[in-house]
């Protein structure tokens, strides 16, 4: 039974999920025992990816012969570099030259009495983002660190809605490799810039995960593409992925 090799093609995968997830995880456990070149693939950014899955494995929620692999991490062309040359944020809390006023899991920091960074610290006290501000108080940017400390995103803000309207996506070797453009309404992507191992340009994220997913599945042995998120069906039917053969899931509640 093992000649093809089941591929889920999800947004993200966490320890706290919903009923959709943890169906796509029953099913991914159960069908690695009889198929055991079992994929996922994941589109969504996760900055602590890697800690997630390693939870999932952890606690026996998903098999450890499934293997995940996660767009945006595997993109990074120097994914699999023994260092991580990125910068590392610094995670103290009182910095010298400034004044820092205490918030939940957080501080503002200031500066001649203007103010000019906003810290945030997750629940392990791990420094999660940097926001950095104008005078104006507006924010301009956002640095986002992993699990780590390293820097993996930077957030550039429209001063009208302070929201992204471009993310910049760092790789183990420092150097951006791809960034994404982003409506400040919806924070929809529609424009993706990849710079390595050639320039390449996409109209949205759809049009790069199925880049991904075309590059990732010529390297898998007859794979069937599954999918269990209505949001993520077109995907399946991009033309690069024509060739391979794919299931579609529907979940619904049947009342008797």
């Amino acid at each position: 039974m093992s000649f093809v090799s089941p591929i889920f093609v999800f947004n993200s995968l966490n320890t706290k999920r919903g009923g959709m997830t943890k169906a796509t995880i029953h099913r991914a456990n159960t069908l690695i025992t009889e198929y055991p070149d079992t994929h996922f693939l994941t589109i969504l950014f996760q900055k602590n990816h890697e800690t997630i899955i390693e939870n999932l494995y952890n606690t026996g929620e998903l098999d450890k012969r499934v293997k995940v692999f996660n767009l945006f991490n595997d993109l990074d062309p120097a994914k699999n570099s023994s260092e991580d040359l990125r910068i590392k944020g610094n995670p103290d809390k009182e910095e010298e030259g400034f004044i820092a006023f205490k918030a939940k899991n957080a501080y503002r920091y200031f500066k001649d009495g203007l103010y000019v960074k906003y810290k945030k610290y997750d629940s392990f006290g791990r420094l999660a983002y940097i926001d950095y501000m104008n005078e104006a108080r507006h924010r301009l940017r956002r640095e986002e660190y992993n699990e780590n400390g390293y820097l993996v995103r930077e957030r550039h803000m429209d001063l009208f809605s302070n929201k992204p309207k471009l993310d910049r996506y760092f790789g183990k070797d420092g150097k951006c490799y791809l960034t994404t453009w982003l409506k400040p309404k919806d924070e929809e992507i529609f424009r993706c810039n990849l710079f390595y191992p050639e320039p390449l340009e996409f109209k949205n994220l759809e049009d790069l995960a199925a880049y991904w997913i075309y590059n990732r599945t010529t390297e898998i042995n007859s794979p069937i593409v599954m999918s269990d998120n209505p949001k993520n069906f077109n995907l399946l039917l991009d033309k690069r992925l024509s060739d391979i053969k794919k299931v579609v899931v529907l979940h619904t509640i049947i009342t008797i």
